[in-house]
């Protein structure tokens, strides 16, 4: 092996031609790769980017992540479901964040791709976007809330659907992250993305059409009208992540049939858009579930046949049951 060094002196488009001058009647394999050191370090230059925006956005998460297990942190013995998970959320999108900079950083330094830390970041994305899908069902039958949890049948289901959904997330990242290195046709890319976006689009209907039913059973037990709003605004963050998520696939696919993202903006349609509208999400969710001393006050008790005395010794039978979902999954 044999390695060879040659300065570039200015900018522009450079073709490595490997000829064979030797004996025509044989063959010669040859493989090696092509290694470009920059001003800015060894990352390709529509990379650079991108080294940046997760360092920056990775900043703006640990201190979101950092805030949230604090609060919940003082409040622990009266946080509920959604804000339990949401900081099971704050961690792994931390880490995610950690680890596509440390990616990038150890690139940018040496010039070689680690792909420990490369599949570490696939990993952390498509669990991230696993436990929102789980957020988003558990939150929309009223788990903690309403109800205990989702009946068996119902659980097997969404656990069915939410393994799918990770996988496709999964072969997603993996796609668009090799989308410019490998130069993939934009026929693979659609056939990649349509699947998703079909699956996507389908439980973002489920999920809407279970809060709405939710709400309206809540209103109809006369449930505390601070819980029914708390129901209400996430209906209104689920359409609000629907428009801005609604620019990213324009983004996306404009760039998959066309291709004429400029090489210093490649970072935005699958790194920077995707990510803020992610981060916008969570910081939407953090503000509805902010823990309190009270928050206790909205997880399920199952008060049924409880005896209440009062002052004047009479007693009184409360007779409560569960309000969640239909029978209707998935």
């Amino acid at each position: 092996a044999k390695s060879l060094t040659r300065p570039i002196q200015a900018t522009g488009e450079y073709l490595l031609m490997v000829t064979n001058c030797g004996n025509r009647s044989g063959a010669i394999l040859r493989s090696g790769q092509v290694i470009v050191h920059q001003p800015h370090g060894y990352l390709p230059g529509n990379k650079i980017w991108t080294f940046y925006w997760w360092g920056w956005s990775t900043l703006v998460n640990e201190i979101l992540c950092a805030i949230w297990i604090i609060a919940v942190a003082c409040h622990w013995r009266a946080i509920v479901y959604a804000q339990k998970v949401i900081a099971i959320l704050a961690v792994v999108g931390s880490v995610h964040g950690v680890l596509a900079y440390l990616q990038y950083l150890y690139w940018n330094l040496s010039g070689i791709r680690n792909m420990i830390l490369y599949w570490g970041t696939m990993s952390a994305y498509s669990i991230k976007y696993f436990i929102t899908l789980r957020l988003l069902v558990g939150t929309a039958s009223g788990s903690g809330i309403s109800v205990e949890g989702l009946a068996k049948p119902a659980s097997f289901k969404v656990e069915v659907v939410s393994f799918v959904f990770l996988m496709m997330q999964w072969i997603w990242k993996l796609t668009v992250s090799n989308k410019y290195r490998i130069m993939i046709k934009p026929h693979v890319t659609m056939a990649v993305m349509v699947p998703g976006t079909i699956l996507w689009l389908y439980l973002y209907i489920w999920i809407y059409r279970q809060f709405n039913s939710l709400c309206a059973r809540l209103q109809d037990k006369s449930f505390a009208s601070e819980v029914v709003s708390r129901y209400i605004n996430m209906r209104l963050i689920l359409v609000l992540s629907l428009l801005l998520a609604t620019v990213v696939f324009v983004l996306q696919l404009a760039d998959i049939l066309w291709a004429d993202t400029p090489w210093n903006f490649q970072w935005v349609p699958y790194d920077a858009a995707p990510y803020s509208v992610y981060t916008l999400f969570m910081l939407a969710m953090m503000i509805l579930w902010w823990p309190t001393k009270d928050s206790w006050k909205f997880g399920y008790t199952n008060q049924v046949n409880q005896e209440e005395t009062e002052a004047g010794g009479e007693t009184h039978k409360v007779n409560a049951e569960q309000v969640g979902v239909n029978e209707e999954v998935l």
